[in-house]
């Protein structure tokens, strides 16, 4: 059995360097990943020494997409690029966190249909919320 959590996150998400946007594995289970991303200033969504709101959803879109990569791996399919967000809505973003700054984004199933699943993400900064939003995900898993 794989242990994703020692899995190099790159193995698990179809993105790579400079657009990954998740450093770790925090925890997957039957309700809800976490993943935890540094921010560094030479990250491409770092914008007068803050996090930009386009890589706050794109945070929130890779740990979704890290789950769907997940579950892809444990169904036995390794074609990780097959899994697109359908829609945003609900965005709601507080603060713009700063360089240096580590986030901690949590996603959570609330409704799964044949290959569509709909999840809320969350964005703390500081165990302070900072931005959330609900999404429609598309898969082939």
């Amino acid at each position: 059995m794989t242990d994703y959590f020692k899995a190099p996150i790159e193995s698990l998400l179809p993105q790579a360097p400079p657009m990954l946007m998740v450093d770790e594995l925090l925890l997957s289970d039957s309700e809800r990943t976490i993943s935890a991303l540094r921010i560094l200033a030479q990250n491409i969504f770092t914008r007068n020494g803050h996090f930009c709101s386009e890589g706050l959803i794109e945070n929130m879109a890779q740990t979704a997409a890290l789950r769907a990569g997940i579950e892809a791996q444990k169904s036995g399919n390794s074609d990780l690029g097959k899994a697109y967000i359908g829609k945003i809505k609900n965005l709601i973003i507080r603060r713009l966190p700063p360089v240096d700054s580590f986030l901690r984004t949590k996603v959570f199933v609330t409704k799964k249909i044949e290959n569509f699943a709909i999840v809320k993400a969350e964005v703390q900064c500081e165990d302070k919320r900072i931005a959330s939003c609900e999404m429609t995900i598309l898969s082939n898993f």
